[in-house]
């Protein structure tokens, strides 16, 4: 398929009223839309035939790159943007491109958190293990000099901080678990949405191509059904010259 102007303009409107850059890049969310978005673009027969949602995704992204550019350019050669008045692919673009940077921000400030927030827990777990081990082995220096009872007491005391210690790292590796379980989940529902699309685009491809061989067979029969109406006039002209030529 062709892209044009108006179409770019039909799909950007589309995706104004989705609300598309509203979930982060690559969640299943985001990509139910782009699903939404093709198949209502798809019926606009006169314009669309069987656009995926991975063609509206890599059209999209084709023009922001080329928008930025020009916006780039501009900049360099004037020292700032350009003050024409701008016609509505330029504004859907523009607000479809603030979006989308609005949109991969909010995502990296959500990834440097959720990095500072498991740093941050490492070093706790560190520090809570160093003052552990250092609080045993002042224990152990001190039973030296104590008497029996003081030796089960403190005995107590560094068993429970050792198992405190033992227990937060272990819920620590169960988060870490379940953080990384979620990350292979997600990687497989992509893969398994890209596979949907490569089917769902094979099926449409086998279906224009069914519908291509539906249209030349019937052509061929209506061509068949001329040529017999057209031989059979020859025939009645020809027995009708025959009578003639007897008279």
């Amino acid at each position: 398929m062709i892209w044009t102007e108006e179409k770019d303009i039909l799909m950007m409107r589309e995706m104004a009223a989705q609300g598309i850059f509203q979930y982060k890049t690559g969640t299943r969310e985001r990509g139910n839309l782009w699903e939404v978005i093709a198949k209502n673009l798809n019926k606009n027969r006169d314009l669309f035939k069987a656009v995926t949602s991975r063609g509206v995704r890599d059209r999209f992204t084709l023009i922001l790159k080329r928008h930025k550019a020009k916006n780039a350019e501009e900049l360099r050669a004037t020292g700032a943007g350009s003050d024409d008045e701008q016609e509505e692919y330029e504004q859907l673009l523009e607000e479809l491109a603030h979006l989308s940077d609005e949109s991969d921000k909010q995502a990296d400030e959500e990834a440097q958190a959720a990095k500072a927030k498991i740093n941050k827990d490492r070093e706790v777990a560190l520090d809570i293990r160093k003052k552990a081990m250092e609080t045993m082995g002042q224990t152990s220096k001190r039973n030296a000099y104590d008497d029996l009872e003081d030796d089960e007491i403190k005995e107590k005391k560094k068993r429970r901080s050792g198992a405190d210690t033992l227990s937060w790292l272990d819920k620590k590796a169960e988060r870490d678990l379940k953080f990384k379980e979620l990350q292979l989940e997600e990687q497989r529902k992509e893969r398994e949405s890209q596979q949907k699309e490569r089917q769902e685009q094979m099926e449409l491809m086998q279906k224009q191509l069914q519908i291509q061989a539906e249209s030349q067979q019937q052509q061929q029969q209506q061509q068949m059904m001329l040529m017999q109406q057209i031989m059979g006039l020859m025939q009645q002209q020809l027995q009708l010259f025959a009578a003639k030529k007897e008279k």
